[in-house]
């Protein structure tokens, strides 16, 4: 069945992203509308060093009113690819420089029936900065922890959240799974 979009038009507009109602009419003439959450394109990564620690975060997200643990992330800049980003990203949310980039996905669409951002997913390793290279810093209005943690650390610490049930982001279950299987594969 071939649906058409008919008609779009902005509901609201902030700094992070905008909502357009947009309705859409079938082959047989009925329509629908629906609300989407106009979104830029983003970065995500699973930052690890040279002996396999990985660096999660734990950051304060007003959606859910709690700290919640994942990776370094954060909207793709103008001008900048997505690997720019994700170096820029690492570097301001934990201090670290990228090394190397292992691309996972790119173009992955999370909440489709609500949004359009398209999210760009790497695994990256990293290594301390030395004196006097690091550019960019944590901005004001984020509230990050850093959590160095070996492998198993993160399982216990992936565990607890589970049993308690706490909120988790699925971005970052997707990226350590990827990075489990990718370890497996001998491909780290």
């Amino acid at each position: 069945m071939k649906i058409v979009k008919v008609n779009e038009h902005n509901v609201y507009e902030g700094a992070v992203f905008k909502v357009n109602k947009k309705t859409f009419e079938r082959e047989d003439g009925s329509t629908f509308s629906r609300e989407i959450v106009e979104s830029s394109e983003v970065v995500h990564v699973l930052p690890f060093d040279k002996n396999y620690n990985i660096y999660a975060i734990s950051e304060f997200r007003g959606t859910v009113e709690d700290y919640i643990l994942g990776f370094p992330a954060g909207k793709i800049d103008s001008g900048e690819t997505p690997e720019d980003a994700v170096k820029r990203e690492v570097e301001e949310e934990i201090g670290m420089n990228v090394v190397d980039l292992i691309p996972v996905h790119k173009n992955l669409i999370t909440t489709m029936g609500i949004c359009n951002e398209v999210g760009h997913y790497f695994l990256a390793l990293v290594e301390e900065f030395k004196d006097g290279e690091r550019k960019h810093f944590q901005e004001p209005d984020e509230n990050i922890e850093i959590k160095k943690m070996n492998m198993n650390e993160f399982v216990d610490k992936l565990m607890v959240l589970l049993e308690n049930g706490k909120p988790f982001g699925l971005k970052c279950a997707f990226l350590w799974m990827m990075f489990v299987t990718m370890m497996n594969a001998k491909k780290l």
